[in-house]
């Protein structure tokens, strides 16, 4: 057999031609192979964006329906409580002395009516969606998530059935009458009941174990 003979420069040309393809070639051989699929964790990123920004929105419907539940009530104690105590007191004054400016007690009844049901069934839209995907971690959490939850259901039924029902009556009544002071003080006192269920809400909101 003779001899194959190689041109230098055509193997030169071979060299320069696929010596880097090759040598890639080996450097990625060595490399430890780490498998990555994008589609899964591209799809696992996009949940916990969604589970985050849908934990924003119900905070944010929580803290709107507070607000516009707990301003009004406030702001009915107010009006209401002076209102009251100037009326029982009516009959003691001396008949020469200006009458004190009243309000018009049906028309805050049926504002207060109308806003604290917003503002109830906002922050209970809210609550529940926020106790679904925030679960407590220990004994102590979930005593204080169950104690804030009991406050908040008893304020809503007060507000929601009892006050609803009892200023239908008051709207039904004889203005300036005793019965419709009856009802009113009646009215004014449950209010303060789901006031002070909402303060102490908000106070172990405050104080929420970590």
């Amino acid at each position: 057999m003779s001899k194959l003979n190689v041109d230098p420069s055509s193997s030169a040309i071979f060299q320069a031609k696929f010596g880097s393809l090759i040598t890639f070639r080996s450097s990625a051989a060595a490399r430890p192979t780490t498998w990555c699929f994008a589609p899964c964790c591209d799809t696992r990123s996009t949940i916990s964006e969604r589970v985050l920004g849908l934990r924003d929105l119900l905070w944010f419907i929580h803290l709107l329906g507070i607000a516009l539940w707990l301003g009004p009530t406030t702001g009915g104690l107010l009006l209401l409580w002076p209102n009251g105590r100037q009326r029982d007191q009516g009959r003691d004054r001396k008949r020469d002395r200006k009458p004190p400016a009243r309000i018009d007690v049906r028309t805050c009844v049926v504002l207060l009516t109308r806003t604290t049901h917003i503002g109830a069934g906002l922050a209970a839209l809210g609550g529940t969606g926020l106790s679904l995907i925030e679960q407590p971690k220990s004994n102590l959490g979930l005593f204080w998530l169950a104690s804030m939850q009991g406050f908040g259901v008893i304020a809503f039924v007060l507000s929601v059935f009892v006050l609803t029902r009892i200023g239908k009556k008051i709207t039904r009544m004889e203005p300036n009458s005793e019965a419709e002071r009856r009802v009113v003080r009646a009215y004014r006192n449950w209010l303060s009941v789901v006031w002070l269920l909402l303060m102490l809400s908000l106070i172990l909101a405050a104080f929420k174990p970590i």
